[in-house]
């Protein structure tokens, strides 16, 4: 074995004259010995566990009698206690080459690396068939390994080396739990976490996505080490979404990586409105049964597709910290099917923003359950003078809801998940009745039983006007995503956010709004600005507007000259005109001196 090319020092035994010099005293020479998991190219170390490969690089070759010798004949290894003395496993041979073995074997023989002039051999494989050591089978503790060459001549090297049998460990660690992902003014991305407990925890690994579908680790335990409860990133650009999922891995031979946590996101700014995203879905036992969820990713997508900065909390993280509310211009609470919902600390907390002026949104299908049917008599207070709503009962007329007119889902008609359109079917939802001055806006189609409201007006012993928004049934249930980015669009327009769009052409800053619709299939409209000098309101420079796909590839470029608010109509075409595939494309604003980008989504 181990012929090689023509320019080699080694010919295999088996070819004519493979066997000249016949006297031969050059032993082959192992270069290294390596462990991997049976199977596959998951290195070991010299720390092992299970089934194990062992792999040697080794050559027969000497420079004498023009440049060959004989090739490599046989590869055999056995394992010995720590004296090195007495054997815990047979004498394995792992092949001869007696015969010309059948090229269908070659890769049972060479392991990934090989080439003409390098070779490294399966120790442990038979010229027939995948084979391995099992480590399963012997105590934990210290071994040597001893791994024999030899050529024709019966000429042999030993490599001798330490390895460490663990028990195998094939229990990952807990999915972590996200606190937050947030933004400040100063572009700073913060992600933090609660630590995991686990005796072996090593660390984890941040992935991140800015559609969901694809991600990419971007740090891993190297760095996020298993002290480690937060991450800041600096530098970070604004108007730009980005969503984030942890993991936890351990420190067994073999590393196991957890589940991954919920997902979690931010849209920075450094001037305009922010929304806070609450997380309060924490229950596994209704129509959602994975430990961990995407949700909040469905909250933020939304709001990022019109046109707003957020961050994204866990409800215990909004109790426990010193977060102040009323930095947020709107709050947006999910619930799903939580049948715990708000409890006195965060009524507390809700009750003083709504009195001052705040926009609240929540949604959740067991919240009047909980409190208006559950709880105490401050939970009902809460209930029926905050939430503006009156608990009737429960449905499970839940295929779909309808918009009651002059209210701000007039005309609307939204299908709610039957656990076939990636969230979970809604097996029951209250449905509720107004309270305090709220009005109806939706009802469960086909009935008229209640499934929203909405209010205007002061809370409480509050001065000043705030607004509500309440969903009786899990927004994140609502598809396709079009139908929930109409939602946010319309709960959004009520709250009367103030993002800078009045007196937009004389801005003396660019700027690059949302397009609309989005997602799209056909034409999307792009607005943008390019601002005028504050003092005569002369025009700037003319600048570009660029898309790129999801990979970072320019697609399409248009050169844009007036400094009025204006627009482009874009078909979903590269530079060529031809039709680009569906996916998530961004469009990017750049002047002199700045950039803005905006996620667009593009369906087929």
């Amino acid at each position: 074995d181990g012929g090689g090319a023509s320019h080699t020092i080694e010919i295999n035994a088996l070819r004519e004259d493979g066997i000249s010099p016949f006297v031969d005293t050059y032993k082959p020479t192992i270069d290294s010995v390596k462990f991997y998991v049976n199977g596959t190219n998951i290195q070991l170390g010299n720390t092992i566990s299970g089934v194990v490969d062992i792999v040697a690089r080794a050559k027969d070759g000497i420079q004498v009698y023009g440049g060959y010798n004989n090739g490599l004949y046989k590869m055999s290894y056995q394992a010995f206690a720590y004296d090195s003395v007495t054997p815990v496993t047979d004498y394995f041979s792992s092949y001869q080459f007696d015969a010309l073995p059948n090229n269908n074997y070659i890769t049972n023989v060479y392991a990934p690396g090989s080439n003409t002039s390098t070779y490294y051999y399966y120790v442990t494989n038979h010229i027939e068939s995948d084979s391995y050591w099992d480590t399963r089978y012997i105590d934990t503790g210290d071994y040597v390994v001893a791994v024999y060459a030899s050529d024709i001549q019966g000429n042999t090297d030993t490599a001798y080396v330490l390895v460490t049998v663990v028990e195998s460990d094939t229990l990952p660690p807990a999915s972590p739990i996200l606190k937050s992902v947030s933004g400040d003014f100063a572009n700073n991305l913060t992600i933090e976490w609660y630590p995991n407990t686990e005796e072996d925890l090593k660390g984890y690994r941040i992935y991140h996505s800015f559609d969901g579908v694809s991600w990419n680790c971007t740090h891993n335990e190297s760095r996020l080490t298993r002290d480690k409860t937060n991450l800041t990133v600096a530098s970070f650009p604004n108007d730009l979404a980005l969503f984030f999922r942890l993991t936890a891995v351990d420190s067994s031979a073999i590393p196991n990586e957890s589940d991954p946590s919920d997902i979690y996101g931010t849209r920075l700014t450094s001037t305009g409105p922010k929304i806070l995203i609450v997380d309060g879905f924490d229950r596994t036992t209704g129509g959602w049964r994975n430990l961990s969820h995407p949700f909040a990713m469905s909250y933020g997508l939304a709001v990022d597709t019109c046109g707003f900065a957020f961050d994204t909390y866990a409800n215990e993280e909004v109790i426990d910290d010193s977060l102040q509310l009323s930095n947020y211009d709107a709050l947006i609470y999910l619930f799903g099917d939580n049948d715990a919902t708000f409890n006195h600390t965060e009524q507390a907390l809700l009750t003083q923003y709504l009195e001052e002026g705040g926009n609240v949104f929540v949604s959740g299908s067991k919240i009047g359950y909980d409190l208006g049917l559950s709880g105490d008599s401050l939970d009902k207070i809460f209930y029926n003078e905050y939430l503006k709503a009156t608990y009737v009962g429960e449905t499970t007329e839940t295929d779909s809801v309808d918009g009651i007119p002059v209210t701000i889902f007039d005309r609307a008609s939204y299908p709610l998940d039957d656990g076939t359109h990636s969230s979970y079917d809604v097996l029951e939802a209250d449905y509720i009745d107004t309270a305090c001055g709220s009005v109806l806006n939706l009802h469960y189609y086909g009935t008229f039983l209640g499934a929203g409201v909405q209010y205007e007006g002061t809370f409480g012993d509050g001065t000043d006007s705030g607004k509500l928004v309440y969903l009786a049934f899990p927004f994140e249930t609502v598809y396709p995503e079009s139908s929930r980015i109409d939602i946010m669009e319309r709960v959004l327009e009520f709250f009367e956010i103030d993002i800078g769009i009045s007196d937009l052409s004389y801005s003396d800053k660019p700027r690059l709004f949302q397009n609309y619709p989005n997602p799209f299939s056909q034409t999307t409209v792009i607005r943008y600005s390019l601002g005028v000098n504050s003092k005569n309101h002369s025009r700037l420079t003319p600048y570009t507007l660029r898309i790129y796909d999801l990979s970072g590839r320019l697609v399409r470029q248009f050169a844009i000259h007036d400094s009025q608010l204006t627009s482009i109509v874009w078909n979903g075409t590269d530079k060529y005109g031809v039709k680009l595939p569906a996916g998530v494309y961004f469009c990017k604003l750049v002047t002199a001196n700045s950039s803005e980008v905006r996620r667009m989504t593009l369906l087929r």
